[in-house]
C-alpha cells in the first residue's frame, strides 16, 4: 500500500503546486491531504470486499438451490432429509 500512498503524495503535490501553492501554504495543504490517504484507501478497500463478499454469496446461494433442485428432479434426497431419517433410525 505503500506505493500506492507515494503515487497519490505526488499526484497531490503536482495538484498543488498547480493551484498555486507554495511555501508554509503548501506544506500545509500536503500535510492535510496525505493524512487523508490511508483512510480512504481503507476504505475503498473494505468497500471493494464487501461487494466481492456479496456477489460471491449470491452465486454460492444460487449454486445451491439449483443443485438442491436438481437433486430433487433425480430423486435424491436433501440435506435435511438425509438427518432426518439418520435421527430416526438413531431413535430406533
Amino acid at each position: 500500500m505503500v506505493s500506492i500512498e507515494v503515487e497519490f503524495a505526488e499526484q497531490i503535490m503536482i495538484e498543488l503546486i498547480t493551484q498555486g501553492y507554495s511555501g508554509n501554504e503548501l506544506q500545509e495543504h500536503f500535510r492535510k491531504e496525505v493524512s487523508q490517504i490511508r483512510p480512504a484507501i481503507k476504505e475503498m478497500l473494505a468497500d471493494t470486499k464487501k461487494a466481492v463478499v456479496t456477489e460471491a454469496s449470491e452465486k454460492i446461494l444460487t449454486a445451491l438451490e439449483e443443485g438442491e433442485q436438481s437433486a430433487k428432479e433425480k430423486g435424491w434426497m436433501s440435506a435435511d432429509e438425509v438427518e432426518e431419517r439418520v435421527i430416526n433410525v438413531v431413535r430406533h
